[in-house]
């Protein structure tokens, strides 16, 4: 997916805005059970060093920052004990390995938070929603996790029910990589279809299932489910993000599922 125009990612300490600062608050690290090891009443995720493990140049945003050891995506609070995901993470089958993790970012530029108490994660019971279909037509990637109890101390999301247009401002949440939590703005709409939109946003693999929020409204109009660029590029002797500089790149940027695909449900339950 990479970097649009300039490297727009800021950790949860470096945000300023009150209403983003909220939002992050409703944005959860998705990952298997196996990711965690408990240790009377708190879990540490097990990690490792985001720049060494991808050979990262040492000018690489958040070089030296932790990232999950396995694979890790993102997720958000729709219902007091439910989330929403990209549905390509998750399936009916192995729903009740699945953990939530809220609080997974960095508190300063040296201090990251891998061990948090166990009030704040929490398991997957059932898979009530998904949708996944790809084509050529109006593809659809989107899952609702319910949870094995209520969600205490974050905010739930508020969903868009306003129409998605092109240029619209946006800023997205989550986890790039598997990295603590980051918030990048300064994207906007591209283009519109009836389930999907797509936003040139600084998004990476962790990002499926982050929320795409609208700049103005601070509602969630989108989940962010692929990308049609790759992430990194080789200089020769290390890997760096690749930054596409214009907007005349034929790439829809990151690929969107709109939350109209799934809002009425949500409201439903």
């Amino acid at each position: 997916m990479g970097i649009w125009f300039k490297d727009d990612r800021m950790d949860f300490y470096e945000i300023t805005d009150e209403k983003v600062r909220k939002n992050a608050d409703c944005v959860a690290a998705l990952c298997m059970k196996d990711n965690l090891v408990d240790d009377k009443g708190f879990s540490t995720l097990k990690v490792k060093n985001y720049g060494k493990t991808f050979n990262l140049c040492e000018c690489e945003p958040f070089h030296n920052q932790p990232i999950a050891a396995k694979s890790l995506v993102s997720c958000f609070l729709v219902k007091e004990d439910m989330i929403a995901t990209a549905a390509s993470f998750v399936n009916g089958r192995t729903v009740t390995n699945l953990r939530i993790i809220f609080g997974f970012k960095m508190l300063n530029s040296s201090t990251p938070v891998i061990k948090v108490s166990n009030d704040n994660i929490y398991k997957g019971v059932k898979v009530p929603y998904r949708d996944y279909r790809r084509g050529t037509g109006n593809w659809t990637d989107w899952a609702l996790v319910k949870l094995d109890r209520k969600v205490v101390g974050q905010p739930i999301a508020t969903l868009s029910k306003k129409k998605v247009f092109r240029g619209q401002p946006v800023y997205v949440i989550g986890h790039p990589v598997g990295l603590p939590l980051k918030y990048a703005s300064g994207a906007s709409v591209e283009n519109v279809s009836e389930t999907y939109f797509g936003a040139k946003l600084d998004v990476f693999s962790g990002n499926s299932g982050s929320p795409v929020f609208s700049s103005d409204t601070h509602e969630v109009i989108g989940i962010v489910v692929r990308g049609d660029t790759k992430d990194f590029r080789y200089t020769g002797k290390c890997w760096t993000s690749i930054i596409y500089p214009n907007a005349e790149i034929q790439s829809k940027g990151a690929e969107c599922t709109r939350i109209s695909e799934f809002i009425a449900i949500v409201d439903q339950l």
